[in-house]
C-alpha cells in the first residue's frame, strides 16, 4: 500500500513540474517570417536602369532583403514590404529575378531581359526634374525628343503610389513624395525626378468680410490667392446650409431663408470660409408724398415699393405677410374722383371693396381659411358711416344700423375662426368702444359723456386684449388696455395719450402709442408696468403698430423732422430685450411719409 501511494506521489509530482515549466514561458511565441511573393517586375532595361519588383511579404528596409538578377547582386535603393526598387547592375545578362528575406525566397516567373542600347538612338525628355501638386490641376505631360521615327516609347514611374505615368508621357500626381519617370527606347533611357509637394496655395480672403443679406438677395464673394505658381486649381465653393444660401461656381451667393451659413472656398491646399447672416425681412405699410399726392407705399428692408401711381391720393392703413406662403396683403383706399374707395392689395394686385359711390376705407386685413377679411367703414346715402366687415372683396357683414357714425378698425380672429371686430359708434356726441363677433355687438365700453375708442384687438389662446383710449371732461385722453374684461389705464390722465395697437406674444401684451408732453412722445407698453419711450420729445412722433419677432420688438410710425420739424418721416424702432431702441428711417424727410403697420417674417 505504501509502494502505490509512493508511485501516485512521483506521478503527481511530475505533472506538477510540467506545468511549471509551462508557466515559466515568457510569452507567445513571435510569429514566423513569411516567404515573399513576386507578383510583377520590370519587363526589361539596360544596365544602370531601374528595376522595380512589385509582390507581398518583402523586408521593411534595404537590409532585409537581397535581390539578384540571374545571380548578379542588385542594389537597392528603396524598400517597401509590398515594392523594392533598385538598379539593373552592370554584368547583369537576361534571366530570372530572385529575392530573399528572413523568411524565405521566391524567383520571378518571367526573366527580365538586359537590353544593350542602340549606339545610334538618342532619347531625352523636355525636363529633368519637376515639382508638382497632389491635385488634378497640376497633371503634367513630359515631352521625349528622339531621332528615331514614329517611337513607341515606354514609360514607367518607380513610385506610382507617389506618381504615375500613362503611355503618352502624362503625369498624374498622388501623394506627396518622389518618384523617377523613366522613357525607354531600343535600350536608351532618360529620367525626370517628380516631386509632389505640399501646396502651392499661400493664403486665400474672401471679401466683403462681414455679410448681412436678406431673403433672395446676392452677393459675388471676390477670393484673393497668393500662390507660388501663376495658375491654380479651380475654386471649389460649398455652403453648409443651402436652405439658408447657397453658393455657385463663381462664388455667387443667393440667401434663401433666414438663418447662418458658411460659405467655404477650397484652392488646392488651402481653404477659408465666411460667415453669410439672412436677416429676417421687415416690412412696413403707410403712405408717402411724392410732394403732389399721397401714394399708398410698402417698404421691404427700407426699400418702397408704390401700390399707386401718385395719381390719386392713397394710403395703406394695415398690412401683414402670410407666413406659408409669404404672400403679401396690405388695406386702406384710394381717392377716384371726389370718393375714397376702400381698396386691398394682394402681392400689389388691388381689389376694390366698394364702388366709389360714398367714401369708404379699409382699416385692417386678416386671413380667414385663404379667405382675405377686411374691416371699416363705407358711408351709407344719408352720410353716416357704416362699420363694415368684406370677405374677398364681398360685403359680410353691416355691423352697425347707419344711424350713427362707427369704424371697425381693428380685425381678429380666434382658434374657432370667430371674426372679432373693433372699434367705435357714436351715441350722441361721444365715441363708444365696441367690439363684434360674426357681426353682432359683444361688448360697449362706455361712460356716458366722453369719447372711448377701442382701436386693435388681439386674440391668443383665447385671450382677448384691447387697447384705445378714453377721454375725460377736460377732453384729455387716457391711453387704455383691456384684458379678460378689465380696463388698465396706461397712462395717468395728465397728459394726453392714446393706444392705437396691441399685440400679445409668449404671454406678455405688447401696447403701442403716444403721450404727449409737450410734444408727441412715441411710446409702447409691455405688460402695462413696463413704460418705454421710444422718442426723446426733440420733435413730435407717434408709433402706431407693434410686433414682435423671437426677442426682438418693433413698432413703427413716424417722427417729424425736416425743416422746424414739420416733416413727418416714416420710421420703425426696434429693441432687443432691454437693449437700446434702435430707430430705422424710412425717409428722407423731403416729403411727408407714415407707417401704419410693420411685420417682420
Amino acid at each position: 500500500m505504501m509502494k502505490r501511494i509512493a508511485q501516485w506521489a512521483t506521478a503527481a509530482l511530475s505533472m506538477i513540474l510540467i506545468v511549471l515549466a509551462c508557466g515559466k514561458d515568457d510569452g507567445p511565441n513571435a510569429p514566423e517570417a513569411k516567404a515573399p511573393n513576386i507578383t510583377s517586375h520590370t519587363e526589361s532595361g539596360p544596365v544602370g536602369s531601374t528595376l522595380i519588383i512589385n509582390g507581398t511579404n518583402f523586408g521593411a528596409s534595404i537590409a532585409e532583403n537581397t535581390v539578384t538578377l540571374n545571380g548578379v547582386a542588385v542594389s537597392l535603393s528603396d524598400a517597401k514590404t509590398t515594392k523594392l526598387t533598385g538598379e539593373v547592375p552592370a554584368n547583369a545578362t537576361t534571366g530570372k529575378i530572385k529575392v530573399t528575406t528572413a523568411g524565405g525566397s521566391d524567383t520571378s516567373d518571367n526573366d527580365f531581359e538586359v537590353t544593350i542600347p542602340d549606339e545610334n538612338t538618342t532619347l531625352s525628355l523636355n525636363k529633368t526634374t519637376l515639382t508638382l501638386y497632389p491635385y488634378e490641376h497640376y497633371i503634367e505631360t513630359l515631352e521625349a525628343t528622339t531621332n528615331v521615327e514614329s517611337p513607341t516609347i515606354s514609360w514607367m514611374s518607380s513610385d506610382t503610389d507617389v506618381a504615375t505615368v500613362d503611355e503618352n508621357g502624362v503625369v498624374t500626381p498622388l501623394t506627396l513624395g518622389t518618384t523617377t519617370i523613366t522613357a525607354s527606347l531600343n535600350g536608351v533611357t532618360a529620367e525626370c525626378v517628380i516631386t509632389v509637394a505640399d501646396g502651392p496655395v499661400n493664403s486665400l480672403e474672401i471679401t466683403p468680410k462681414e455679410i448681412e443679406l436678406f431673403r433672395e438677395d446676392t452677393v459675388e464673394l471676390e477670393l484673393t490667392i497668393e500662390a507660388e505658381v501663376e495658375s491654380t486649381g479651380a475654386a471649389v465653393w460649398i455652403s453648409d446650409n443651402e436652405d439658408v444660401a447657397t453658393v455657385d461656381e463663381e462664388g455667387q451667393v443667393t440667401a434663401i431663408s433666414p438663418g447662418e451659413a458658411e460659405i467655404t472656398v477650397t484652392v488646392d491646399n488651402a481653404s477659408t470660409n465666411r460667415l453669410i447672416t439672412v436677416k429676417h425681412d421687415v416690412i412696413a405699410f403707410g403712405v408717402e408724398s411724392d410732394g403732389s399726392k399721397n401714394r399708398a407705399a410698402v417698404w421691404k428692408n427700407g426699400v418702397a415699393d408704390y401700390l399707386t401711381n401718385g395719381d390719386n391720393n392713397a394710403e395703406i392703413l394695415a398690412g401683414f405677410v402670410d407666413p406659408e406662403t409669404g404672400d403679401t396683403y396690405a388695406c386702406g383706399y384710394e381717392v377716384i374722383g371726389s370718393k375714397t374707395v376702400a381698396k386691398y392689395w394682394k402681392n400689389g394686385q388691388e381689389t376694390s371693396l366698394t364702388e366709389g359711390n360714398t367714401d369708404a376705407k379699409a382699416h385692417d386685413i386678416a386671413l380667414l381659411n385663404g379667405n382675405v377679411i377686411t374691416v371699416g367703414y363705407e358711408m351709407n346715402d344719408e352720410n353716416v358711416q357704416v362699420a363694415k366687415v368684406w370677405q374677398d372683396g364681398n360685403e359680410l357683414y353691416v355691423l352697425t344700423g347707419g344711424n350713427n357714425h362707427a369704424e371697425a378698425l381693428s380685425v381678429a380672429i380666434d382658434s374657432d375662426n370667430n371674426i372679432y371686430c373693433s372699434g367705435y359708434e357714436k351715441n350722441g356726441n361721444y365715441r363708444e368702444g365696441k367690439v363684434w363677433m360674426n357681426g353682432n355687438t359683444v361688448d360697449t365700453q362706455t361712460n356716458g359723456n366722453y369719447d372711448i375708442q377701442i382701436s386693435s384687438i388681439d386674440i391668443e389662446d383665447d385671450v382677448i386684449a384691447m387697447c384705445g383710449h378714453e377721454n375725460d371732461v377736460n377732453n384729455v385722453g387716457t391711453a387704455k388696455l383691456w384684458i379678460v374684461g378689465q380696463g388698465l389705464e396706461l397712462t395717468e390722465g395728465d397728459n394726453n395719450a392714446r393706444a392705437y395697437d396691441t399685440l400679445i406674444h409668449l404671454e406678455n401684451v405688447y401696447v403701442t402709442g403716444f403721450e404727449f408732453q409737450g410734444t408727441a412722445i412715441a411710446k409702447y407698453w409691455k405688460n402695462v408696468e413696463e413704460e418705454v419711450e421710444l422718442t426723446d420729445g426733440e420733435y413730435y412722433a407717434i408709433a402706431h403698430s407693434v410686433f414682435v419677432h423671437g426677442n426682438i420688438a418693433y413698432f413703427s410710425g413716424y417722427e417729424r423732422s425736416g425743416t422746424n420739424g414739420t416733416i413727418n418721416v416714416a420710421t420703425y424702432w426696434w429693441r432687443d430685450g432691454e437693449g437700446d431702441i434702435v430707430t430705422e428711417e424710412l425717409t428722407d424727410g423731403t416729403f411727408n411719409a407714415r407707417a401704419y403697420d410693420i411685420v417682420v417674417w
